[in-house]
């Protein structure tokens, strides 16, 4: 294949997945099926812009094709490289965090009268790019369900005794609750999720206007410094 061709049948396989209604549609679970149906045949015109129908793409044209053999390499440089995550690793599906649906579930299974008096708040000045994006993929085992997953939010689950948090992005503000006999322990782990992810896009102590550790009683609320204080 030629080195511009090869060019094309990288970038345009990429896209044409990560920007693919069926997905959106399908809460962000990419099926072999829509895989098999979106990688078929490209026809790429004089000007490089490529076609799903030959007669689109004017007389002096290239074909890219892309076989069985082929599909699964995208899912492995999708997922390699962040834009997915495995879900149904038996079924061979991945899910893609932004294709998934832009406001929480309606039926959203968190009851907030059970979460901990104890939470973690962080708070940017501007919240770095793909902060959520990176921490859903990080977290991928303890997602549960699709559905429990948004564009803004997500329902995670500790290994044992229904343990559960919720982690929602707001504004310039991201906040983990938790709940059950566990809480205490997840919100630890999912902590420590989000500093591996700080430490890995080199965030300074300027990108932060707080970070704490909030607790709740019955007739105040506390306020604890995250570096300084104990889960």
């Amino acid at each position: 294949m030629k080195t511009k061709l090869c060019f094309y049948w990288f970038t345009y396989g990429i896209y044409a997945l990560l920007n693919n209604p069926d997905v959106l549609k399908n809460n962000g679970i990419l099926t072999d099926g829509i895989i098999k149906n979106t990688l078929l045949e490209v026809y790429i015109a004089k000007d490089g812009k490529p076609y799903n129908k030959k007669e689109d793409a004017g007389k002096d044209f290239e074909t890219i094709s892309y076989t069985n053999k082929d599909r699964p390499l995208f899912k492995e440089i999708l997922v390699n490289y962040k834009f997915a995550m495995h879900y149904h690793k038996r079924h061979h599906d991945i899910l893609l965090p932004l294709a998934t649906p832009l406001y929480e579930p309606k039926t959203l299974n968190f009851n907030k009268e059970d979460m901990t008096n104890k939470y973690l708040e962080i708070r940017f000045k501007i919240l770095p790019k793909d902060l959520f994006f990176k921490l859903a993929i990080l977290t991928e085992t303890h997602l549960n369900h699709p559905d429990d997953l948004w564009r803004t939010g997500v329902i995670l689950n500790y290994f044992i005794d229904g343990t559960k948090a919720l982690i929602k992005v707001e504004n310039s503000t991201l906040s983990i609750h938790t709940k059950g006999q566990y809480k205490v322990k997840f919100l630890q782990l999912l902590s420590h999720y989000i500093q591996a992810i700080l430490l890995e896009t080199k965030l300074s102590y300027n990108s932060f206007e707080r970070v704490l550790i909030k607790e709740k009683t019955d007739k105040k609320e506390a306020e604890y410094d995250l570096i300084d204080s104990k889960l």
